[in-house]
């Protein structure tokens, strides 16, 4: 089992942040009270997640296996969230 660096889990943390932005932008898009200021943060949360992420998907990142499945676990939080929106 590795072990997640210090440096893994603030990668870590930034991504669940971003997420966690982008769930509420989805709550105020539901509740129809998104603003353009809204909009312009989910882009930013979105493009800083996705970018973060990439990390996971290179076989030469020089990120443990735990660290790996935790940015993919939140990559796929974010893409049903993505889904859900769009339908």
């Amino acid at each position: 089992m590795s072990t997640i660096t210090q440096l893994e889990q603030t990668l870590i943390d930034i991504a669940t942040n971003c997420l966690a932005d982008v769930l509420g932008y989805s709550a105020k898009r539901q509740q129809r009270s998104v603003t353009a200021e809204d909009a312009e943060a989910f882009e930013e949360n979105h493009i800083a997640l996705s970018t973060l992420v990439q990390l996971a998907h290179l076989k030469q990142s020089g990120l443990t296996e735990d660290a790996r499945t935790a940015l993919l676990d939140i990559e796929e939080s974010e893409t049903a969230l993505l889904q859900a929106m769009v339908n």
